[in-house]
């Protein structure tokens, strides 16, 4: 078949086929625009034969009223700079998604439990230099005890994405038992999508205490 941009050989987008829905929206000078209502599919095609596309999530381009504005699409849609995960709040979040700015923040942040006061700033760094105990996946049902000592915003953990649920645990390591420190909203999303492991990292507790039970 001879290809034509307007029409790529691409099997996934069924080469753009009118009696499917698609339906044109038009060009610039280096992209074509598809939408498909029926199917709630976009499409972007561009560069040079065999030509490649790129799609965007039709709802959240209709939630911001930007469906019917192509050349918007790829401004109306952003995606985390580190784990490029899509931004629900492009606006607020200043290009980074709420567990990665967490994980990544370089000012000081605590967490208490049980009495004990941990740094998690100083856990971060100490992660980020390699300087962990161990490190690799823990099972949901060596950890899912502390669930019941914190509370979590389960609507929140519920929007958590696969590429969030990357970013590793933290393990706090006593002499008498371990201590998760960071990372019950993960936690909880893992149990309710019925995972059986998370990544994570553990850490002395004394290297991380600031006050002790």
């Amino acid at each position: 078949m001879k290809q034509e941009k307007n029409f790529p050989n691409n099997l996934h987008m069924d080469n753009y086929s009118e009696e499917l829905g698609w339906e044109f929206l038009g060009s610039d000078s280096e992209k074509d625009y598809y939408i498909n209502h029926k199917r709630k599919w976009v499409s972007v095609v561009y560069g040079e034969a065999p030509w490649e596309y790129v799609s965007h999530p039709y709802e959240m381009l209709k939630d911001v009223n930007a469906l019917d504005k192509p050349l918007q699409w790829s401004e109306a849609i952003k995606y985390c700079e580190i784990c490029k995960a899509r931004l629900l709040y492009p606006d607020n979040l200043q290009g980074i998604c709420e567990p990665c700015s967490i994980y990544m923040d370089d000012h000081v942040e605590t967490f208490e439990l049980l009495g004990c006061l941990f740094d998690i700033g100083k856990a971060r760094k100490m992660i980020s230099s390699g300087n962990v105990v161990e490190k690799g996946q823990v099972g949901i049902k060596d950890i899912w005890k502390w669930m019941n000592v914190i509370s979590v915003d389960h609507g929140y953990a519920s929007k958590i994405t696969e590429e969030q649920m990357k970013v590793p645990v933290i393990i706090a390591k006593f002499l008498d038992q371990d201590l998760l420190v960071d990372g019950y909203h993960r936690l909880a999303k893992a149990i309710s999508t019925n995972k059986e492991t998370l990544p994570f990292v553990s850490i002395y507790a004394q290297d991380i205490l600031k006050k002790e039970r």
